[in-house]
């Protein structure tokens, strides 16, 4: 099926999409900004849009997939073969067919278009230079600016418009990506290939894809790196190597919206660093093993506990800095109330009640700050204690009644005890340390 597509011109239909919605883009906001009573059927038709180029960059990206083969069937040898020919075709026919320039500006675009630049400092101005293939009808680098009315619109609503335009945008990234550093690209068997086209075909070259990647996409790496750091990217547009047969794939995601929104989150951070000391490094396999157990059974139950009180009213979407801010303080006040106490406590004995501390000091001004200190303190362990038990305690409690199921099978019935249940809650509450 592939195949076929790709005899048929699938890629050039992709490129007639991009190219579509780019001219429509420009030409509907032109034609709303004289007849206002267009406005919600244009943004129907933007959803529809970008759904549509969701899809087909997608199935683009799809093409990159490869059979899954079985190394103990008898024509593993023949099957491989096979596989290794029709990728190296298809990334034959993706390299000559797709538009390199304008996969890379549609990269630039819809990052100015999304969540990642709410902030004016953070957008990328995108690299315009001229092109022999790319006629300046066709220029697919011109800035789109998004106007006030698409912002308030109710039925398009601004959250969903950024979804859209980082999903497009990490597809664009992805596709690009897995097709120039493909290493069936720079073998023997990519330059014997050759297929023949319709004169009218635009044909590109891998000089094309390279020339793409150093105006733009290197341009658009660095800028983000330098504004927001090395790993930033990384958290936004996911890539892992998966095995097939003997052969490695490499599979390109969206890091889930959770992940994604939290990713500085202090909380999440101390986890994953915690991660990295615990994780069994006895052996590969095990490192592997535990790490994928201990993602699957702690981070993403916590992550989304994180993004489940990142959605209430403040200062409950701020736990991690609270937190911060409490040990930062109940720290900070410790050490002021040790000093004063070494500088003018002056100490005796009497039978004297406890609470008669104004006994010991030389003034009552002394007496007052360190109680004032003491409640601040007090206070700001309270509330430490709170926002924990509200980040954490509900989060280890589920997660320890899941590994008490997996432990216990045969008991598991025991949990629809009302009291049973309560009572190992309240053990794993306490039991926290």
């Amino acid at each position: 099926n592939q195949r076929l597509l790709m005899e048929a011109g699938i890629c050039g239909d992709v490129n007639r999409l991009w190219l579509i919605v780019h001219t429509d883009e420009f030409a509907f906001r032109g034609l709303i900004q004289d007849n206002e009573d267009l406005f919600d059927s244009w943004m129907d038709l933007l959803k529809v849009m970008r759904a549509a180029e969701i899809s087909a960059l997608r199935f683009a990206l799809s093409l990159l997939e490869e059979q899954e083969l079985n190394e103990d069937d008898n024509d593993f040898a023949k099957q491989q073969e096979e596989v290794v020919y029709h990728k190296t075709m298809t990334l034959k026919h993706m390299i000559q067919e797709l538009w390199p320039r304008a996969l890379c500006d549609k990269v630039v675009t819809h990052w100015n278009l999304s969540s990642e630049v709410t902030d004016p400092q953070f957008e990328i101005t995108p690299e315009q230079e001229d092109d022999e293939k790319d006629s300046k009808a066709n220029d697919t680098s011109e800035k789109l600016i998004r106007p006030k009315r698409e912002i308030a619109c109710t039925t398009y609503t601004l959250p969903e418009q950024y979804e859209d335009c980082l999903h497009i945008c990490g597809l664009c990234y992805s596709l690009f990506h897995g097709v120039y550093h493909a290493p069936e690209a720079r073998t023997p068997m990519f330059r014997e290939i050759t297929i023949d086209y319709p004169e009218d075909v635009v044909i590109y070259a891998m000089s094309d894809w390279a020339a793409a990647k150093t105006k733009t996409f290197d341009q658009f790496l660095l800028k983000v790196q330098k504004m927001h750091g090395e790993k930033h990217l990384h958290f936004l547009f996911g890539q892992v190597e998966i095995v097939r047969g003997s052969r490695l794939q490499r599979i390109y995601f969206l890091v889930p919206q959770a992940i994604r929104v939290l990713k500085n989150q202090s909380l999440i951070h101390k986890w994953q660093e915690d991660c990295l000391v615990q994780v069994d490094r006895s052996s590969p396999e095990a490192q592997i093993d535990d790490f994928a157990d201990l993602v699957n059974g702690q981070y993403i139950s916590f992550v989304q506990n994180q993004h489940y009180l990142l959605q209430k009213p403040w200062p409950l979407n701020m736990a991690g800095e609270v937190i911060a801010l409490c040990i930062n303080s109940t720290m900070l006040t410790t050490a002021i109330i040790n000093l004063i106490l070494v500088v003018i406590y002056i100490g005796s004995y009497s039978k004297s009640s406890i609470l008669e501390q104004q006994i010991h000091y030389p003034n009552h001004l002394s007496v007052y700050i360190l109680t004032s200190l003491a409640t601040v303190h007090f206070t700001l362990s309270s509330l430490w204690l709170a926002f924990y038990v509200l980040s954490y305690s509900f989060w280890i409690i589920e997660t320890q009644l899941d590994e008490w199921r997996e432990a216990n099978p045969r008991l598991r019935s025991q949990l629809n005890n009302t009291i049973f249940r309560w009572s190992l809650k309240t053990k794993i509450f306490f039991g926290d340390r």
